[in-house]
């Protein structure tokens, strides 16, 4: 399967609030001053950052594709999360009850630290290029 699965979408893509169509790639949108909108070419509806804002709901066959990876996982690598947050907290439970591990980056403890194999706490920004030096040299 394709990964990352990206529960919460990505910054780097637009998706027009009309017609749900994406592309690659952000519209930038001068706010100093009152410029035109980004637009949707399939459409003409307005163009936001492609993520979940707090309050949406996640798209069902995102999260179920989220589900099936994790089952078949090895290892749950989870980062910059409260995992507090349902249905997407539940994700890394499943890898943990199908026989996998975790790995958790955050700036804090959260309810899977306990439950994480490893558990680094500090900024995802700085800790994630140390995980990926250790992982290359190993």
């Amino acid at each position: 399967p394709a990964l990352p699965v990206e529960v919460h979408g990505a910054i780097d893509r637009d998706k027009c609030s009309s017609c749900g169509a994406r592309t690659p790639g952000t519209s930038s949108v001068d706010t100093s001053s009152h410029g035109v909108l980004p637009r949707c070419s399939t459409c003409n509806g307005m163009l936001r950052p492609d993520v979940v804002w707090f309050g949406e709901t996640l798209e069902p066959e995102i999260l179920s594709r989220a589900f099936q990876v994790a089952q078949d996982a090895d290892l749950c690598l989870v980062v910059g999360t409260s995992a507090l947050v349902q249905p997407a907290a539940l994700v890394p439970l499943v890898t943990l009850q199908n026989g996998g591990a975790l790995i958790e980056v955050n700036i804090e403890r959260t309810p899977l630290s306990g439950e994480a194999r490893v558990s680094l706490l500090g900024p995802s920004g700085e800790l994630l290029p140390e995980l990926l030096d250790v992982g290359a040299a190993t």
